[in-house]
């Protein structure tokens, strides 16, 4: 038993470490912050009719619990540091048919790298996101309400 967990624990790491040598797609360094500090996270977006989408594989990822206590969070689409940064609002998506067609569209744009992702992670699991741009403090008015998201 132990050899068979051996086995597989390997070949789900050449699967994975094959999924991220494989350049499929863009990504973008999502930026948040905590206590002061600011993190940076690699991931995939994806946009579908004018909104920005991303992804959690896991609810627990510490770069979500850091948009639940702080929804403002910048994108970088370049990977240089000085690269401008784009200021967003995230937001849970919580309808079912938008969650779908944002796995789809990560799937259509990732490939294989997205298929060796979901054996390795529960979809029904994840957690969708859409990116809003912030107003400026001159403009002083609240974004259109998006549906199938929390408010």
């Amino acid at each position: 038993m132990h050899r068979t967990m051996l086995i597989v624990g390997w070949m789900a790491g050449i699967l994975v470490i094959g999924a991220l040598l494989l350049d499929e797609g863009h990504v973008v360094t999502l930026l948040t912050r905590e206590e002061g500090r600011e993190y940076e996270t690699q991931m995939w977006v994806v946009e579908l009719e004018g909104d920005l989408y991303i992804r959690s594989n896991r609810p627990d990822s510490e770069w979500l619990k850091r948009i639940d206590a702080d929804p403002e969070v910048a994108l970088r689409w370049e990977e240089d540091p000085r690269a401008e940064e784009e200021r967003l609002r995230a937001q849970r998506v919580t309808d079912p048919a938008i969650r779908s067609q944002v796995n789809d569209a990560l799937a259509r744009k990732h490939g294989f790298a997205e298929i060796v992702w979901g054996y390795l992670v529960d979809r029904g699991q994840s957690v969708v996101l859409v990116l809003h741009p912030v107003e400026e403090p001159a403009g002083e008015t609240s974004p259109a309400p998006v549906r199938g998201v929390e408010p």
